[in-house]
Order: structure tokens, then sequence, then C-alpha cells
């Protein structure tokens, strides 16, 4: 368990910015997961509020605007 947190912990930042989310509801996804992640034994609330994080934050990313194959933001010749 500690394992996965450790490397799920480490990948948040970059798969929020990612997403684009704003700098003021990034900070509250990263509270609700800390939130969520924390809370012993584990409540209805947590895991329902984990659970739409994760669809939230797997949406935004799915519905990103990614570059096209090949094409680099910022090229320098």
């Amino acid at each position: 368990m500690i394992k996965f947190y450790v490397w799920y912990y480490h990948s948040l930042p970059l798969l929020v910015h990612m997403a684009g989310f704003n700098a003021l509801i990034s900070v509250v996804m990263f509270i609700s997961f800390e939130y969520c992640w924390f809370v012993f034994p584990s409540t209805n609330f947590s895991s329902t509020l984990l659970v739409f994080i994760h669809l939230l934050l797997l949406v935004k990313l799915f519905c990103a605007k990614w570059p096209a194959n090949g094409q680099k933001k910022n090229k320098i010749q």
C-alpha cells in the first residue's frame, strides 16, 4: 500500500498539470487527495470523494488537447 502511494503521490502533480486545471482547483484537489488517503478507517464520504476526483481527473486528461505527433511546442532552430 505504501509503495503505491509513494509512486502515486509523485505522479499527481504531472497528471493535474497535464489535465489543465487552474491553480486553485489543483490545490483543492491535492488537499482532497490527502484527506481521502489519510482517513482511517475509510468512510463513505472519503471513498466517494476519491472516486469522484479520479473520475474528474481522468475525464480532463481524456479531453485535454495534446500536441500532434512529431510536433514540439518550443522548437529551437
